[in-house]
């Protein structure tokens, strides 16, 4: 359900409005929402709930000015679902900013969030942090299409994002295993690379790699092209438990055609009655 209050009153009653001196509008908005659901786009949201209310003067630069309200959703899909999502924030007429002093969400199996985070309207650039942890390797593997691979093990690490007009960018970006590691088993790892003793050692390293350590940095382009340049250290008891390998890996992704094709094979009847039986 949801209830939306405004009262409002003129500026000033001194002229009448013209284009040139249009009539100054002061309100007061009072907004609440309880358990919505629904879609936007081919976004799917569920449970939101919020109690929002503010002052309006449109003769200000940045007309709303609000106190510290707080949105709770109890989960959104964009093709990747992130649920127990909570949102504390208010806008600040005079900075023209909206103030995030705490988000948090659950996702892949961990959490990301954020603190303290500032967006400026109307700025070339607004640059957040976001903080990832425990994100399970396995829940990824499930979205991506990445033929034989299989992974178990968590990362943890920050985004340090810049919205720009152009979209959003991610630059040095950073990720790391959590402790104690992980497996990555790779399929082809059984089929050898023709010859190629370099690439053999590789695929055979990767039919059961034990890593203990793995890290990687993070970067994304306004075209939405993911790249993890990955560094890992481990062993592969099938070939020798006290040989170490230390195996360097790219991976690249193009993000927003990945979020399209999950949403496109989602059906959405079946989809609706898993989100509210």
């Amino acid at each position: 359900s949801t209830q939306a209050t405004l009262e409002w009153q003129p500026g000033s009653d001194a002229t009448a409005a013209t284009a040139a001196t249009p009539e100054v509008l002061k309100a007061t908005v009072e907004l609440k929402a309880n358990n919505l659901g629904g879609f936007y786009d081919d976004i799917f949201f569920r449970g939101l709930t919020s109690d929002l209310n503010g002052n309006l003067d449109t003769s200000a630069a940045f007309a709303l000015e609000t106190p510290e309200r707080t949105v709770t959703l109890d989960g959104i899909d964009v093709g990747v679902p992130i649920e127990n999502i909570k949102l504390n924030f208010r806008f600040d007429r005079n900075a023209r900013q909206l103030l995030v002093s705490s988000v948090s969400g659950d996702v892949l199996g961990g959490s990301i969030g954020g603190n303290d985070l500032r967006y400026e309207f109307g700025a070339a650039r607004n640059d957040l942090k976001l903080v990832f942890s425990g994100l399970r390797l396995e829940r990824m593997l499930e979205l991506a299409d990445y033929d034989g691979v299989q992974a178990n093990g968590a990362v943890s690490g920050e985004l340090p994002l810049t919205l720009t007009e152009t979209g959003v960018v991610v630059t040095g970006g950073s990720l790391r295993g959590d402790a104690p590691g992980g497996n990555i088993r790779y399929g082809a790892g059984v089929t050898g690379s023709a010859g190629n003793p370099g690439i053999d050692l590789v695929n055979k390293a990767l039919a059961n790699y034990q890593f203990d350590s793995l890290i990687s940095t993070i970067e994304y382009s306004p075209e939405g092209e993911l790249v993890l340049a990955m560094q890992m250290q481990g062993t592969n008891p099938d070939m020798s438990k006290d040989q170490r390998v230390n195996l360097n890996l790219n991976l690249t992704d193009n993000i927003p055609d990945l979020l399209k094709s999950l949403q496109a094979a989602r059906d959405i009847e079946g989809f609706l009655q898993g989100q509210y039986q």
